[in-house]
């Protein structure tokens, strides 16, 4: 201690900043990005606490040392973006100011794409591997949009990609949905494709192990039979349905 305080004296008028976690330090650049700025609008259901606060962002970081919290841009990659926001709690009997809601998001803002392929009478689906779930599934193809690509061009770049399929006119915007609103706010667009023509891989190629040709009279025997329980696909279904009525 003596050999420190001899070499260089603390300079009291200038205090340390606060050393934040890598996490919310992209939290916060994230938050100024423009492209994200709807993902952060203000609301007094679940209110975002404001990181710009060095004295919020003090007690964030508090109660992740105390509780194992972690707050901020947590995961990133080409496909995800897994976030943690401080929200205001307004429970009085908890002496806690704020708590972790986690929520996944775009990495690019856009939207996914689900297709529905109709080839003659049928409806192709996949029959098809999800990690999440660990199991087979069957679905419509779907797919992450990529940013050089309209949410049209993405849809038939899945199909081509996933299926092989020759497509016979411009792909149909139905609407979009949001699978799975608790978790994510991604919304997806939905198409209705015709295929001329498609092809069975030999290999299994994102899981895809067969593509299964449903004709269209018999999609809702495979719903109530709960062949089908892939939200994504349900959804479409149902637009589907609004869309020929």
């Amino acid at each position: 201690m003596a050999d420190i305080a001899a070499g260089e004296k603390r300079n009291k008028s200038v205090p340390i900043s606060l050393v934040l976690s890598p996490e919310l330090k992209k939290y916060i650049k994230y938050q100024k990005n423009g492209a994200h700025e709807d993902l952060f609008k203000n609301s007094s259901i679940y209110p975002i606490a404001d990181v710009n606060d060095e004295s919020i962002t003090k007690y964030l970081m508090q109660l992740e040392e105390l509780y194992g919290y972690k707050f901020g841009v947590v995961y990133q990659s080409n496909f995800n973006t897994l976030i943690v926001d401080p929200i205001k709690n307004s429970n009085s009997e908890t002496p806690k100011k704020f708590f972790p809601y986690e929520r996944i998001v775009s990495p690019n803002g856009k939207n996914g794409v689900v297709m529905i392929p109709k080839y003659k009478n049928n409806f192709l689906l996949l029959n098809q591997y999800r990690h999440a779930p660990r199991k087979m599934q069957y679905s419509f193809p779907r797919g992450f949009s990529e940013d050089n690509l309209t949410s049209s061009e993405n849809a038939a770049r899945e199909l081509k990609e996933e299926i092989g399929a020759t497509i016979v006119n411009e792909p149909i915007l139905l609407g979009n949905v949001i699978s799975d609103s608790g978790l994510t706010g991604n919304r997806v667009d939905v198409y209705l494709v015709e295929i001329e023509s498609f092809q069975q891989n030999q290999q299994i190629h994102e899981g895809i192990k067969q593509i299964i040709e449903i004709p269209v009279n018999k999609m809702d025997d495979w719903i109530r039979q709960g062949k089908i329980d892939d939200g994504f696909s349900l959804s479409a279904y149902a637009l589907y349905q609004s869309h020929i009525n």
